[in-house]
């Protein structure tokens, strides 16, 4: 199968699952509402907040991983030689010692303090702290066993089988969504219930993955003498210890914003909170349809010493990635509150304000993430993960700010636009200095007609909102209306020659495919 038929193969099967994610999670979520209720639904967020630790060493390591996986592809092309077995395996060794130990060290760090920030720190309801640090306990199980597949998993993505991992993702799903349905009726203590299901989910999953890998891969197999080589655990360290930076100010935002709404405004404010982020998730996963499918593929081409190519990939991977959120983001943002109301009946206070200004973020985030996966697949990340952390710890502090200055809870919203603005203005300046990508060029062809489209569709589809009673048939209007006016934009004034060849010919290909 040649790159481009598999990055479309790899973009639907993504696309699809993100899709099947988004409509299925509408029920589940408000289902999940519905048992547990405000209060126990922001406890269990609060519950993963606590082990974000464990989740962020974990994806920090998946991306190292996959990234030398991929690069090692790449390298082993450019020297017109198969990809050996042994090469691959001595890098999965490598990887694999180093999971093998984390969950045991996470386990001895993360529990006894986890359980002391639940008893002395965060506002829980005395009836609520056992089932919490039962939950706690099961979650932090969970995290691990992901963290023991992740060796595994990244194989699947450097050799680009995006769309077998994708079906994982889809009975995950599947499963999730026929258990809150069943939620409803149970008559035990649902938060624990709940957690139970959530972690024995996920783990049943990896471990499937991890004998699966096992049996489709030569490079899954653990040999002892390359075990702890400190010639592969060496460049893995220093990329992940650059990787570190950013995504510990991640952390610090999102889950520093999510202890202050805790204590200034009580756990009913988290269930917004989470919310909002769940809806600005959703929505952006569909558009990492393309990314994920483009990542390793970007990686690879700078390992075979295409830099150029890596580069277009990257440019590509903005247009179309952006292209994809904005079909969801501008209805949403329109027919937010209609949305809500259908989707949760009644839903948390502030919830409205927060998902849209957090979609209007995520925007902003993905004009620039481009540009940082040609830092990433140059491997010279230390100095942008700093200052891209740093930037991302800011959040918090903003919203402290706001806080004091008596603006309520939605004002966490706008931290996250203006902290991702200034991130994705971070990006642009290191991807020019490491990988020659132009600012100029960028903000001209790039970002002004992107954002020009989104306001043309987004003005057009406001005239059926302002026009028609709230209804779910003026919202399925205003997003044919918005998507229909962003395809136009998008094909005459966004996408060049080249990728409108790609277009033609990817549609050409799935419809072959289909007859």
């Amino acid at each position: 199968m040649t790159q481009a038929n598999r990055i479309v193969l790899n973009t639907l099967a993504t696309y699809g699952r993100s899709l099947l994610g988004l409509s299925l999670g509408l029920f589940s979520t408000r289902w999940v509402l519905a048992a547990l209720g405000k209060e126990d639904l922001g406890l269990y967020g609060l519950m993963g907040s606590c082990i974000v630790f464990v989740t962020l060493i974990n994806g920090i390591l998946a991306g190292t991983v996959a990234r030398f996986y991929a690069y090692a592809i790449g390298k082993r092309q450019r020297q017109n030689a198969e990809d050996g077995a042994e090469s691959m395996q001595r890098w999965f060794n490598a990887a694999f010692s180093i999971h093998a130990f984390l969950p045991l060290a996470l386990m001895a760090a993360v529990y006894p303090s986890g359980v002391y920030a639940l008893k002395h720190w965060l506002v829980i309801p005395p009836e609520r702290m056992d089932a919490c640090i039962w939950v706690f306990r099961m979650v932090l199980f969970a995290a691990c066993v992901n963290v023991l597949s992740v060796p595994y998993v990244a194989m699947y993505r450097a050799k680009q089988l995006i769309a077998e991992l994708s079906a994982w993702e889809i009975l995950r799903t599947v499963l999730m969504f026929v258990f809150t349905y069943m939620l409803l009726d149970m008559d035990c203590d649902r938060l624990v219930a709940y957690g139970a299901f959530m972690t024995a989910t996920p783990s049943a999953i990896c471990v499937m993955q991890m004998i699966r890998a096992r049996l489709a891969f030569d490079g899954c197999v653990i040999k002892t003498g390359f075990l702890f080589s400190w010639k592969h655990l060496k460049p893995m360290f220093a990329y992940a210890f650059g990787d570190l930076f950013g995504s510990l100010g991640s952390v610090v935002r999102d889950n520093g914003t999510a202890f202050l709404i805790n204590l200034n405004f009580g756990p009913a404010m988290n269930a917004s909170f989470g919310i909002s982020n769940q809806v600005a998730a959703h929505t952006s996963a569909l558009s990492s349809a393309m990314i994920g499918a483009i990542v390793p593929a970007v990686t690879t081409a700078e390992g075979s010493g295409d830099h150029e190519h890596a580069v277009r990939l990257a440019y590509r991977s903005i247009k179309f990635g952006v292209a994809l959120v904005l079909v969801f983001c501008i209805p949403l943002i329109i027919e937010m509150d209609e949305v809500l109301r259908l989707w949760l009946v009644e839903p948390p206070e502030c919830t409205g304000m927060l998902c849209r200004c957090m979609l209007a973020a995520f925007v902003c985030h993905k004009l620039g993430w481009g540009h940082q996966l040609a830092i990433m697949a140059k491997g010279r990340v230390v100095a942008a993960q700093l200052a891209l952390g740093t930037t991302a710890a800011l959040g918090v502090a903003l919203s402290w700010i706001f806080f004091k200055l008596g603006l309520g809870a939605w004002s966490v919203g706008v931290s996250y636009i203006a902290v991702f603005s200034a991130m994705t203005l971070e990006r642009a300046f290191f991807a020019r200095k490491l990988c020659g990508m132009a600012i100029c060029p960028w903000l001209r062809e790039i970002v002004a007609p992107l954002v020009l489209v989104a306001l043309a569709a987004g003005l057009a589809a406001c005239v059926p909102s302002a026009t028609m009673e709230a209804s779910v048939y003026r919202v399925c209007l205003t997003s044919a209306v918005a998507g229909v006016c962003l395809a136009a934009g998008l094909w005459f004034f966004v996408f060049d020659a080249a990728e409108k060849c790609f277009i033609r010919a990817s549609l050409g290909r799935i419809s072959g495919r289909w007859r």
